[in-house]
């Protein structure tokens, strides 16, 4: 499925950007993505657009992402958080700000995002990322750890 994104302004912006930015609309698909965002999650903005976290990340990642969506979207805010997901075969660390967008008719219809991934300069060694990951995932059932670590 592609989903179009009609705001030619945001667009542009979007497209010109050297950080990952993306825009979601009220499912939790993706309308558009830059270049920098498809590279950053490893994978071509044809596979991204359409799709949503589900489809993009490991499921755990994935619901956390779309809870925070919907809170963002619910309190129509901005958001600004730091976040462990596994996505392109790897655990990366993002450093990321979501924000509600209303319509030209004033309702709120889409969530944009900017993202940037800091996993080589905050994660600087296998046990760092372990540690990040247990903390991410502390309320997980503990098979979840044992794999993840039985991974690295």
């Amino acid at each position: 499925m592609t989903s179009k994104f009609e705001d030619e302004d945001l667009f542009a912006l979007i497209e010109w950007a050297d950080i990952a930015m993306f825009v979601k609309d009220l499912d939790g698909r993706y309308l558009q993505i830059n270049r920098p965002g498809a590279r950053m999650l490893g994978r071509e903005i044809e596979e991204i657009i359409g799709a949503d976290d589900k489809k993009l990340f490991a499921s755990t990642s994935a619901e956390l992402m779309l809870e925070r969506d919907r809170q963002i979207l619910a309190g129509r805010q901005i958001r600004r958080y730091q976040s462990i997901a596994h996505t392109g075969g790897r655990w990366k660390h993002f450093q990321s700000v979501k924000g509600a967008l209303r319509d030209r008719n004033g309702r709120y219809n889409t969530l944009v995002g900017f993202s940037v991934d800091r996993t080589l300069i905050r994660l600087q060694s296998r046990e760092d990322l372990l540690s990040e990951i247990a903390k991410t995932l502390s309320h997980s059932p503990g098979i979840i750890r044992k794999r993840l670590v039985e991974t690295f």
